[in-house]
């Protein structure tokens, strides 16, 4: 009877126990999410993981890659991992920077966007510019795609499409019968303006490839669904108008913002 009365005894102190572990350990979970700002963009990072510490610039050079730039997207998970990553748009001659990207990217590790205090999926635009100087290599890595932006080698991030909880968003349907080449993805470029909030401001067609085959509006609908995180100029969230590729491939769609 001891025992059992000692069981009983105990019984209330653990269940208390349990309890103020459970309340300690969400006042953690809550403090931890606070402490992340309330949106932040998908970043590149700069740690040994990072994607540009991980190119091999002196194997490039090596091998005989010359001056050469190219854009990729990836989506960005909140643990920092790449997935369903493209590259792209390479100048002539960028095919090793095109080869060595793809091949680093998935072991990259990004700094995740941030919405509402918590880590989430993101979209990043980035640009790689790779130049050799008197037998050296030289790598810049930039979180946008804006021309102009990229002759000044400004501090400027492009809005990021993100993915928000209990948002339903409608699958973009590949146009039918528009486009039989696996190699060859329809290309819509979109000039989209935002807000400092990101919200969508306005969405036209620049140009499609091939044009005439529903790539277009197509893009533009779906885009109208999505959420963004707003540009980002020296760390501050901004307005912005921009241009970006929205990419088509026949074997299954991928968006790229």
């Amino acid at each position: 009877m001891a025992s059992i009365s000692h069981r009983k005894s105990v019984w209330p102190c653990l269940t208390r126990t349990a309890i103020a572990l459970t309340i300690l350990n969400g006042t953690t979970f809550r403090a931890m999410a606070e402490s992340l700002p309330d949106i932040r963009p998908a970043l590149i990072g700069s740690g040994s993981n990072a994607l540009i510490n991980l190119i091999d610039t002196e194997g490039l050079v090596k091998k005989g890659q010359g001056d050469a730039i190219l854009l990729f997207a990836c989506r960005v998970d909140p643990d920092g991992k790449a997935w369903y990553y493209e590259v792209y748009r390479y100048s002539d001659g960028g095919k090793m920077l095109k080869d060595e990207v793809k091949v680093r990217i998935y072991r990259a590790r990004f700094i995740p966007a941030v919405y509402n205090h918590h880590n989430t999926f993101a979209w990043l635009h980035g640009t790689v510019m790779f130049h050799v100087e008197n037998g050296k290599p030289h790598l810049r890595i930039f979180a946008n795609q804006q021309t102009d932006e990229l002759i000044k080698e400004a501090d400027f991030i492009d809005p990021q499409s993100i993915y928000i909880s209990n948002h339903y968003y409608d699958p973009v349907k590949y146009p039918s019968g528009s486009w039989a080449s696996e190699d060859r993805p329809a290309v819509v470029d979109l000039s989209m303006t935002f807000d400092a909030s990101g919200k969508m401001e306005d969405i036209h067609v620049l140009k499609e490839t091939p044009p005439g085959k529903n790539f277009g509006a197509t893009a533009v609908k779906y885009a109208k669904t999505l959420t963004f995180l707003p540009a980002f100029r020296n760390g501050k969230a901004v307005a912005s108008k921009i241009t970006i590729p929205f990419v088509f491939h026949p074997a299954g769609w991928r968006w790229k913002p």
